[in-house]
Order: structure tokens, then sequence, then C-alpha cells
């Protein structure tokens, strides 16, 4: 069923379009006017749309559309993906999003019309990819493993539940070793998973992301070793404290929802979303964290607290991207580890912002398009290297 709202976005999309080519009719031109008249939003989008770097990229795309059929296109992938290609500005405005998405995703099918070839359909999205090392040395590879029983080691069941989860159970009395021993799993770049610890705490990894925790699980702390990033959910043992150490940070809990990004040759940033948690980091005074708290360190320096954005901190565990004024390597630097990428710069990027969302499942090409759109850049590709310019 058509949608009044979209349909008006997807023809002003087009009207802009035609009126950087100057090609507007008279009624055209009248109807374009009108609807700047209606607010101070259309005008200033408008604005946006039609002046400055993005012109002269509409007009060389403008070249390439040659029959209504690309607008009945937006329509359809509208309607069939809509979050797929769309720039979702992260801004609230709903007319806005749609005006910008219609506009978007014309000049993404323009180009895609006339193309000789892609800028790259290999460049598929990660999944759920990760390797676990046992304590005897032995790898598993997750993605390919039986769903069923992994292992059993120490009186503990390791299995890969259908949904594709790695479960520890306790399936018999602990039994004693002669030291720590200790599990390890692993996410390449493109993979992401799911582990569910002994102690019934889950862990979300991303992308080029590892754990590393004790078996059995039942010290009198429970710690675990981060590197990269990992979203926790800790079940609550007032007896049994749980740490994460983190690149030289520890964060000491009780029981507790939160994130923990630390990248190596990146700052730490750990997201609280419910309950507490105290960040001990270098020389710096232990802070204690509020629910909607963020803190962010980097080795030498003293620990920042600023109000937490947990929706956009999270996006990547909800399957998205959001970029809220990122700059561009920022970006790229997400998409590398997600898309298994080796990134190489030409020219003064960081003044670049980006603000955006998009699906993580989306091949490459696509979002490589939405960014286009958004800033003045360009891509080459060769392999896994993407070169990005000005």
């Amino acid at each position: 069923m058509a949608n009044p709202e979209e349909d008006k976005a997807v023809r002003m999309g087009q009207l802009i379009v035609q009126k950087l080519a100057g090609q507007l009719t008279a009624s055209e031109e009248a109807e374009l006017e009108q609807w700047l008249q209606e607010s101070d939003e259309n005008r200033l989008l408008y604005d946006e749309l039609a002046t400055g770097a993005h012109k002269e990229g509409y007009l060389a795309q403008l070249k390439k559309i040659d029959d209504q059929s690309v607008f009945e296109e937006i329509r359809h992938r509208h309607h069939t993906h809509p979050k797929r290609l769309a720039i979702n500005w992260y801004k609230g405005i709903a007319a806005a999003a749609l005006l910008l998405t219609s506009v978007a995703v014309l000049l993404y099918f323009s180009e895609r019309k006339q193309a000789t070839a892609p800028i790259t359909g290999l460049i598929k999205p990660g999944g759920n990819r990760a390797t676990l090392t046992l304590a005897d040395g032995r790898t598993i590879h997750l993605d390919s493993a039986s769903v069923g029983l992994l292992a059993n080691q120490t009186g503990l069941k390791i299995t890969k539940a259908a949904d594709g989860q790695l479960i520890y159970e306790v399936a018999e009395e602990i039994k004693p070793t002669a030291g720590v021993l200790f599990n390890t799993i692993t996410t390449p770049m493109g993979g992401q998973y799911q582990v569910i610890l002994p102690d019934k705490s889950k862990v979300w990894l991303n992308a080029a992301s590892s754990i590393r925790y004790p078996v059995p699980f039942n010290q009198a702390e429970r710690t675990i070793q981060l590197d990269g990033e990992a979203y926790f959910e800790i079940n609550q043992a007032e007896k049994n404290p749980f740490n994460v150490m983190a690149a030289g940070q520890l964060v000491r809990v009780l029981g507790t929802n939160f994130q923990i990004s630390a990248y190596r040759g990146e700052n730490i940033v750990t997201t609280l979303v419910q309950g507490s948690v105290q960040v001990v980091a270098g020389k710096a005074s232990p802070i204690l964290l509020e629910p909607g708290q963020q803190s962010l360190w980097s080795d030498g320096s003293p620990i920042r607290i600023s109000k937490a954005d947990t929706a956009l901190a999270l996006a990547w565990k909800s399957g998205k991207f959001v970029f809220d004024r990122q700059t561009v390597p920022e970006v790229m630097r997400q998409l590398a580890r997600w898309y298994n990428l080796d990134i190489a710069y030409k020219g003064k990027l960081d003044d670049l912002i980006l603000s955006g969302s998009v699906d993580r499942d989306a091949d490459f090409s696509e979002v490589l398009h939405v960014i286009e759109f958004t800033q003045p850049v360009k891509f080459n590709i060769n392999g896994r290297r993407v070169t990005v310019s000005e």
C-alpha cells in the first residue's frame, strides 16, 4: 500500500535532483517552491542538498538517469529493503530522513543502472564466526562446528546451540586441577559471537576481539581478559565479583550490563547500561560509573566521564552501524573490522564528518554508496585493500 509521506519524499527528491540539473518545467518549479515554503526545515534540507561539495557529485550522477523506472525502483526498494540502503540520519527528523533517503537511493540506483561494474560485488558482511581454544590447546572453529556437544572439561559441558551460541554448563562435580586452566574465544575480522559462561553470564563479542577466562569459572573472583570489544550481561553473585581486564584497565562489577571497547591503538571506552561498575586504570583514581555514563581512558591520561548514548554504543549488537559526528577514519576502522579490510588513506580526511546508520548485513558496496553520498570521498578497491581519498 502506498504511503503518501513516502511518495512525497520520493517526489521531492526527484524534483531536487532535476532542479540541480536545470531540468524542471515551470509547473515543477512551482511545486518545489511550494514545498520549500511549507517549513524552515524543508528550506534547510534543500540548501544542504543543493549547495557545497555534494552538488557536483549529484550532477555527475544525473547524467546517468534516463527514465522514470529509476524512481519507481526507489519506491520498490524502499518498501522491500527500507533499512539496508536508507541513510537513516541520526537526527530524529522523520521527514528529513525520508527526503534524504529518496535522494540517496535515487543516486544509488542511477549509478548502479549504468555502471559497467559495481564498486565491489565480492565483499560481504561479517557473521557468526569464532574459534574456541581449549585448555589443552585444541581449537574448534565454531562457525563450522556441528550443533551439540563440543567438549567436556573439568566437569563442564561445552555445547553449540542451534542458534549458534556457545554454552558452558556444569555437568557434574567440578574436578580439581593442578593449576588454573583457561579457554579463549577469538572472533576474526568479519566475525562476532555470543557465549554463555558457566555462571550464566552472557558475553557478546564484536569483530576482531577475544576473551580469555578460567575453567572452571567458580573462583572467588571471576576474571576475564578482553581484547577488542564485548558487551556483558553479568549474573549477580555478591561473593564472586566479576572483573574484566582490558589493555591495562580493570572493570569491577557485581551484577550489571555494560560494554567495553578496548581495541589496540584506540581509547578504552566503558559504557554502563544497568547496575554499577568501578573503573580502575593506570595511575588514575578509580571511578564509579552510573547507568547511562561512559568512561574514556588511554594510558597516561585521567579517566574521563561523560553521558553515554547507549543506543549508539550498542548499535553493533543490534545489527547496525550508527555513526554520530565521526570522522571518515573512525568510520572506516569499524567497517574494516566487520568486512575484513585493509584501509589506506590519501589526502586530509579527518575533517570530514559522518552521521547516519546502515545495517551490518549490507554488502560493502551499499555502505560505500551511503558514504559517498554524505561526503566527497572516493574509494578504490583492490581485493580487500580499500584506498580512501578526497
